[in-house]
């Protein structure tokens, strides 16, 4: 039973955004679990953040239940879920189980059982991951630092995944490796954050320094 005039109050919330039908059934789920016997209640509402707060207050508890450790693999793999907007929003993005390593996987099936993330299976079988809502990535705060903070490598990274299609798409045509600066930069980022690139985006980096090499021997003769 709702107490007088919340259904009103949580309507109102809601509008007539078709995003929010989402974010209208994760909070009726939390408020129900806050329930007083059989009465969901204005202060439960309040207390779980209304419709536009529900999902990042939870998102934040979960976060916060988790030791150190957890919090920086975390952290490792939000960054992954989410595409770095060049002019515009963030959005989400879905990640891999290989991108991801199974090291981590773990902890994204306990995300998602916590369901702060969707885990499904694309066209080629491969285990997939990402962020439940696109307002966690608008409205979590501690998703926009860490996006604040990698911005720039995450971007860099997805450039990095463009190069590395066309490549497969060429059947690893050693033409179209990384060269130049391009090539620099690769290598300075594999230096710096090779935790944070998967086992192919590594092979692609230093397949291009072995062919950077080899043209080198070759230029010397």
């Amino acid at each position: 039973m709702f107490e007088a005039g919340l259904v009103e109050r949580i309507l109102n919330d809601v509008k007539d955004e078709p995003g929010n039908l989402p974010l209208l059934e994760f909070a009726l789920t939390l408020l129900w679990e806050q329930r007083q016997g059989d009465q969901l209640t204005h202060a439960a509402y309040v207390a779980i953040g209304q419709i536009k707060g529900a999902l990042t207050s939870y998102a934040e508890r979960k976060y916060g239940q988790l030791n150190s450790t957890e919090q920086e693999q975390v952290r490792r793999i939000f960054i992954q879920l989410v595409r770095p907007g060049e002019g515009t929003e963030d959005t989400r993005r879905l990640a891999t189980k290989s991108e991801l390593g199974d090291a981590r996987w773990s902890l994204v099936q306990q995300l998602a059982t916590d369901r702060l993330v969707v885990t499904s299976r694309n066209a080629t079988n491969q285990e997939t991951v990402e962020v439940v809502h696109e307002a966690l990535i608008a409205n979590w705060s501690q998703l926009r630092q860490w996006m604040a903070k990698d911005r720039l490598f995450r971007a860099w990274q997805e450039r990095l995944r463009v190069a590395m299609r066309q490549w497969e798409e060429t059947r690893r045509d050693e033409e179209a490796l990384l060269r130049g600066a391009l090539l620099a930069e690769a290598e300075e980022k594999l230096k710096e954050r090779p935790e944070d690139l998967c086992p192919s985006e590594q092979s692609f980096i230093r397949q291009s320094i072995k062919q950077k090499m080899n043209a080198e021997i070759d230029n010397a003769y």
